[in-house]
């Protein structure tokens, strides 16, 4: 199992490198050694050179998630592949690297050809596989194509198409890793699915076509949710059917020590992995 968090939900206060730092020690303090990936939407919550060597100096492993369709400055894919591989040649003892084509909620021209560019110039450069996503039935498939030409994994995002996704890698052969939104409460599933969506908002389920109306009974298509015996059975349907190989849990919490909680609450899935 690993986890997954935006830097935008971390602590406002902190730069880049302490909010990583500070969510590896909570994470591996609760949990133990487990990987964290960290999604960047934009190029404020990106790692500059200086903040990639704080974090690996912390001694955690952790993942980054590179959109391919977002550039910078006039940067190119060749040079955006040539600075993830010196990032994967530098630190890659404790960091590896997720490569997604880009939401267009941040502004970024999502486009297939990008990804595809990039994993290629950057397949075998990295001590650890590769994780490329992209949204969508169509796309998915592409990328999980992409992944077997590569020896990367899959990352799926948790989604009403899930279940096919998992199953066209299965069919070519490719691991693959579920990013699925987690919330935990001792009070059960009702309480679980409340404070989600109180604390997540509507509109990642409008960019992904839901109706505010429909959230609470599509919740489930998006995210695993209840007491912990609930989320393990949740998570267990998934590898139990063979398909997905790893789980990526984002922990949906409404302030650090709420994060502390959801934590303690998390625990023992985890030491039942």
């Amino acid at each position: 199992m690993e986890l997954a968090v935006k830097r935008s939900v971390l602590e406002r206060s902190l730069d880049n490198s302490q909010k990583t730092i500070s969510f590896l020690s909570i994470v591996n303090s609760a949990l133990g050694s487990i990987n964290v990936n960290f999604d960047a939407e934009t190029q404020k919550e990106t790692l500059n050179s200086e903040e990639y060597e704080k974090v690996y100096d912390f001694g955690k492993h952790w993942s980054e998630t590179y959109q391919a369709s977002a550039l910078h400055d006039g940067q190119s894919l060749v040079e955006k592949a040539a600075e993830v591989r010196s990032m994967l040649k530098k630190f890659g003892k404790r960091f590896s690297a997720n490569l997604v084509v880009g939401n267009a909620a941040y502004g970024f021209k999502p486009e297939f050809s990008s990804l595809h560019e990039l994993a290629m110039k950057l397949s075998g450069a990295s001590k650890h596989r590769l994780k490329l996503g992209v949204e969508g039935k169509r796309n998915g498939k592409l990328a999980i194509e992409l992944a077997s030409k590569t020896n990367s994994m899959a990352y799926v995002l948790h989604t009403a198409s899930v279940h096919e996704l998992l199953g066209y890698a299965k069919t070519n052969h490719v691991d693959s890793i579920v990013y699925a939104l987690c919330r935990l409460s001792e009070e059960g599933m009702g309480h679980a699915a409340s404070d989600l969506m109180r604390i997540k908002g509507a509109s990642y389920f409008e960019r992904r076509g839901v109706s505010t109306e429909q959230i609470s009974s599509r919740l489930g298509e998006f995210a695993m949710f209840g007491t912990g015996w609930e989320v393990a059975l949740q998570i267990r349907k998934l590898i139990d059917r063979g398909t997905a190989s790893k789980i990526a849990l984002y922990p949906v919490f409404s302030d650090s020590k709420d994060l502390i909680n959801q934590m303690k609450m998390l625990a023992p899935l985890i030491a039942d992995a």
